[in-house]
């Protein structure tokens, strides 16, 4: 992958639409890569677990 190929993308809104943009966002493009920054561990532990649940096909931390 060339780095000019690269896009960085980010949403503003209300704390209680986080887990569905993100749901949406991973929906709408399942052929991408996609990086999801949190702010804590404990957010890392709750949004792996709530969107793996959601998203089976996901593989947290995984680099193909």
């Amino acid at each position: 992958m060339r780095l000019d190929s690269l896009s960085n993308y980010y949403v503003l809104c209300q704390s209680d639409q986080k887990l569905g943009l993100l749901l949406h966002l991973i929906r709408q493009r399942p052929n991408d890569k996609i990086i999801v920054y949190f702010a804590t561990c404990a957010c890392v532990d709750f949004f792996s677990k709530v969107l793996l649940s959601n998203l089976p096909h996901l593989v947290p931390g995984h680099l193909p």
